[in-house]
């Protein structure tokens, strides 16, 4: 876990996500988000937020696979919506 957030927003920055992947010889990254409203639905800051990941992780050669955002349901992936 990299951030605990509040209610409406978690804040981190992406060096802590690639300092997390980085030692462990990560080539592969999936963000996981929960939506504790329950309420899945991605927005623009969820798709922004892990386009902008995965383009640094392509300097790092860390490739962004998906986007998993937790709510009612199971979850719901940014990568099998297309919004990656």
């Amino acid at each position: 876990m990299i951030s605990n957030g509040a209610l409406s927003a978690s804040h981190f920055a992406q060096c802590d996500v690639h300092m997390e992947a980085i030692p462990g010889g990560v080539h592969g990254l999936v963000l996981v988000n929960i939506h504790p409203g329950g309420d899945q639905t991605s927005n623009c800051m969820d798709s922004e937020m892990a386009c902008q990941y995965f383009e640094c992780g392509k300097f790092l050669d860390i490739t962004g696979l998906d986007h998993i955002i937790i709510g009612e349901d199971p979850f719901v992936s940014l990568e099998r919506e297309g919004k990656l």
